[in-house]
């Protein structure tokens, strides 16, 4: 990723940051390897597995996730999976203390 793409993204993160904190919806951050061991076990972690496996898991989404492009389409539903299996329809935890708080 060049200056510029690394800079762009950055902004982006920054400004879901501030409408989250803006709107007080709690969110946490996973890590792919955390969500990945509980949605993808005995699965290769590659790109296009995540893609692979949710269409496996929600085959009514498969017109969303036909091209290797929608990757981070498979991985979104998966996040979301992971979610609903550790939180069991309940609210995540509150957030540690980070960057925005006072």
């Amino acid at each position: 990723m060049g200056a510029t793409s690394a800079f762009s993204f950055g902004t982006g993160y920054g400004i879901w940051q501030g409408i989250l904190a803006a709107l007080g919806l709690p969110h946490q951050l996973v890590h792919p390897a955390t969500w990945k061991s509980v949605c993808m076990s005995g699965m290769s972690k590659e790109k296009d597995a995540s893609r692979i496996r949710a269409m496996q898991l929600y085959p009514q989404a498969a017109v969303g996730l036909a091209r290797k492009k929608d990757h981070a389409r498979g991985d979104a539903l998966l996040i979301a999976r992971w979610a609903m299996l550790t939180y069991g329809g309940q609210p995540a935890p509150k957030p540690k203390e980070g960057l925005f708080d006072e």
